[in-house]
């Protein structure tokens, strides 16, 4: 993810945002996110477990702050051992 611009999300928005991302995690969509560490002009990276590119643009697009035009992304396809974090579909809901 790249900030496009320096103007902050509202709190609700953020908090949308933050349910959405769960949701997909939950959902076996989002299989990691995060913030990196450095002053680069990307912020973040998702790593996202779907079947085209079209599904993970329209999950994105229901982001409000990429709806608000103040971050923008990259998709590129990338692939890994089916291992870990990575392991294909939904992950246990925690206590079961």
């Amino acid at each position: 993810m790249r900030r496009l611009d320096s103007i902050g999300e509202s709190g609700e928005s953020f908090f949308e945002g933050e349910r959405r991302k769960s949701s997909w995690i939950f959902e076996g969509k989002l299989k990691v996110a995060g913030p990196f560490g450095d002053e680069g002009k990307w912020i973040g990276l998702f790593i996202f477990d779907c079947e085209t590119k079209e599904e993970v643009e329209k999950l994105l697009k229901t982001d409000p702050a990429v709806a608000a035009g103040r971050l923008n992304y990259e998709i590129h396809p990338w692939w890994t051992a089916a291992t870990g974090s990575f392991t294909p579909g939904k992950p246990a809901k925690p206590g079961q």
